[in-house]
């Protein structure tokens, strides 16, 4: 049975060179791998909201332990591979907010799976939005999708100005089902919010017309 509280020290080496472990507790010796960082502690951390502390019980360490494995994973930017992007290509940007610590940013473009930029940033603003698109200023862009904040739009318009912005379908319904609640009250509220329901299934400029008509 491992002790779960292992105090340990040098002690010697194995064999192959290894640096070996033995714990004042126990007594045992191992050799110590090189600790990995979990998928468990950033989903805890991100999602389900522990904090370091109660992060550092659950994994009987110190908080500051918690804290570099943490920061590590976050000063590690994912790699981007190299796709086939078709030009001119319609560009699709959101941002997903991870409470006090920041904003994640991700660019993709329609028909290619891997996303063609990732960057980390503190908030969401216009200069953050700069930074994260500039490495994507030399593509043919005809168009781009956003959540229809002023700092996105604004940085496409200034990287891309001949390209046409649109504001992404579903924040169109998220924003619609905040301002008219899941049960308007007036006539005209439930037939927005009929409106807004088709939304999605527009597809193309004939698509839309019998929307347009409607109102």
């Amino acid at each position: 049975m491992e002790c779960r509280r292992c105090k340990l020290i040098r002690w010697g080496k194995h064999r192959n060179g290894t640096p070996r472990w033995k714990c004042c507790v126990c007594g045992r010796t191992r050799s110590r791998e090189k600790s990995r960082l979990a998928y468990g502690l950033i989903k805890k951390y991100l999602i389900d909201g522990d904090t370091c502390h109660q992060l550092a019980g659950t994994y009987r360490v110190h908080p500051d332990t918690v804290r570099r494995k943490i920061s590590r994973a976050f000063n590690q930017a994912p790699p981007i591979l190299s796709p086939i992007i078709p030009e001119p290509c319609w560009l699709i940007t959101d941002a997903t907010h991870f409470k006090h610590w920041g904003c994640l940013f991700v660019t993709k473009a329609t028909g290619v799976k891997h996303p063609l930029a990732v960057s980390f940033h503190y908030k969401e603003c216009f200069e953050s939005a700069i930074e994260h698109l500039k490495p994507l200023g030399k593509l043919a862009v005809t168009g781009y999708t956003t959540d229809g904040k002023k700092g996105l739009v604004l940085a496409h318009k200034m990287l891309f100005p001949e390209a046409r912005g649109q504001r992404c379908l579903v924040h169109i319904q998220m924003r619609v089902g905040t301002l008219l609640t899941t049960s308007p009250k007036l006539l005209a509220g439930r037939e927005l919010a009929e409106l807004v329901k088709r939304l999605p299934t527009v597809k193309t400029t004939v698509g839309a017309q019998p929307l347009v008509g409607s109102i």
